[in-house]
């Protein structure tokens, strides 16, 4: 059995629910410590005695990624109580399901603060910690929004492909110091993001409609941790997220165009009575 995640510290951002709290699981079950985080201590506790009573070791922290403090302070947490900081998973997201024009300016300025903003500010944190460690490991979730067009979610996969990018170039620049940096890109995972999306008119539920079958959490969760271990990057999850890469690569037009008749498919699903 594979022993590289064996009394390493870890540290997963939006992990009380969804695939943060599928990783944090898994990630425990590898034999690692894991500082499991959430916006509410209810949240992050739910999931770190969930981790306990497999047998397994989990601390569970308050953090609110928006919070500039609140990360250096788990950061600074985990050092201090493990001697260092092994893995960061930059996971908390939010999403926005809808027209564009139809985005409240508060929600938008949210929704960037913490899909892209709190990911390069906790890696930031957590890299600084880790070259004067000599070694670590960043993880930033993407998607495959950061990578195609994603009709009804510009904002969001305007984040994604922030984070994509980001961390593409810091993957470069962190070799030299033993520092390795990824991202795992997914397709539609079952968690509550898309039914806890904002969405001005309710039609989330009737969009997830024309999305593939969402892929199950715990299948995701396993395929990330693996390619964590093996440090691959990007990761991607499900198969057919891996394809779709190759696809935009070579037919960009064809893209474009599936983008184009989604947008025209949830439009045709608002007008319906």
């Amino acid at each position: 059995m594979s022993t590289a995640f064996q009394n390493k510290s870890v540290i997963v951002t939006g992990a009380g629910s969804g695939v943060g709290r599928a990783l944090s699981l898994e990630l425990a079950s590898r034999g690692a410590t894991v500082y499991v985080t959430a916006l509410t201590r209810e949240e992050a506790e739910q999931v770190a005695r969930e981790i306990q009573t497999n047998g397994h070791t989990a601390i569970a922290v308050k953090v609110d990624v928006t919070m500039n403090e609140e990360l250096k302070m788990i950061i600074s947490k985990v050092v201090a109580e493990q001697g260092q900081l092994d893995f960061m998973i930059n996971n908390a997201g939010l999403l926005y399901c809808g027209e564009f024009f139809d985005m409240e300016e508060e929600f938008l300025d949210k929704l960037i603060q913490v899909n892209l903003t709190a990911v390069t500010i906790g890696s930031l944190y957590a890299y600084r910690q880790m070259i004067k460690q000599g070694h670590g490991q960043i993880l930033n979730i993407s998607s495959m929004g950061g990578f195609v067009p994603a009709a009804t979610m510009a904002v969001y996969a305007g984040t994604k492909h922030g984070v994509l990018g980001f961390t593409n170039t810091l993957a470069t620049e962190a070799k030299e110091f033993g520092i390795h940096v990824q991202a795992a890109c997914m397709g539609n995972i079952e968690s509550n993001l898309l039914e806890n999306a904002e969405d001005v008119h309710a039609g989330v539920n009737k969009f997830g409609s024309i999305l593939p079958k969402p892929y199950p959490t715990v299948k995701a969760a396993k395929t990330i941790v693996d390619g964590i271990e093996k440090k691959k990057h990007p990761i991607f999850t499900p198969f057919y997220a891996a394809v779709v890469w190759r696809l935009v690569r070579f037919f960009p037009g064809l893209l474009f165009k599936g983008s184009t008749d989604t947008m025209r498919k949830y439009r045709d699903l608002m007008n319906e009575k």
